[in-house]
């Protein structure tokens, strides 16, 4: 009964069945994984275009919201608790502004066989610009 509650619940956690019910055992439901909805798809120098020449149309085009974005690595380090990878618009020399995506430590593993200059895709929710330029995808994830 116990390696059946094991498996639930590591099929849970990963998608692979909806849980909303308390397995036998068990004192608390497993939660059902939220599911991502997908609601943009663009590259990076989409994304900082419209952020430079309209914040206010890039605010409510892209903030918040779940996305699917492509772009080349400019730099790839590590941060505290996460790994940072910059990605440029396609062959920009001098990339003043990135889309940074932040991905937590826990997944260093997906990042390890990435170089600078190699053109990826991510998946991750688009923060806006909180500071001076760069915009802030988090949390994130390489899709490749």
């Amino acid at each position: 009964m116990k390696r059946l509650s094991i498996l639930l619940l590591i099929l849970c956690s990963f998608g692979v069945i909806a849980c909303e019910s308390v397995p036998a055992g068990t004192s608390t439901p497993i939660p059902t994984p939220t599911p991502i909805s997908i609601e943009v798809v663009d590259t990076v120098g989409n994304i900082i275009e419209l952020y430079e020449a309209n914040e206010i149309a890039a605010e409510a085009m892209y903030t918040d919201k779940w996305a699917d974005i492509t772009g080349q690595v400019e730099g790839i380090e590590s941060k505290g608790d996460r790994i940072e990878i910059n990605l440029k618009e396609f062959e920009e020399w001098l990339a003043l502004t990135t889309v940074v995506c932040k991905i937590p430590e826990e997944h260093t593993q997906s990042v390890m066989n990435l170089r600078k200059d190699d053109v990826v895709t991510v998946r991750g929710k688009i923060l806006g610009v909180p500071g001076f330029s760069n915009v802030v995808v988090e949390p994130c994830r390489v899709l490749r």
